[in-house]
């Protein structure tokens, strides 16, 4: 991986990517390149139930909006 620029997004989680009867495993990767891993963000495995034994894994691509903005408009705009 390393001699094509890739690398391994997954992040630590107490989740595993993979359950079924026989055992629970982090098989599923999410890999990117350098052009994209800085834009890759929020990564994680999902607590939604995916029907399968792979759970589902979510993340973001683009820029991370590190500050949050709230507006209070009032009147009209």
């Amino acid at each position: 991986m390393a001699s094509r620029h890739l690398h391994i997004i997954n992040e630590e989680s107490e989740m595993f990517t993979f359950h079924n009867s026989r055992g629970t495993s982090n098989i599923d990767l999410t890999i990117s390149n350098n052009n994209l891993i800085a834009d890759v963000h929020e990564w994680e495995i999902s607590k939604e139930e995916s029907c399968s034994d792979q759970n589902y894994l979510k993340y973001k691509i683009g820029k991370a909006n590190n500050h949050k903005s709230e507006y209070n408009y009032q009147g009209i705009r």
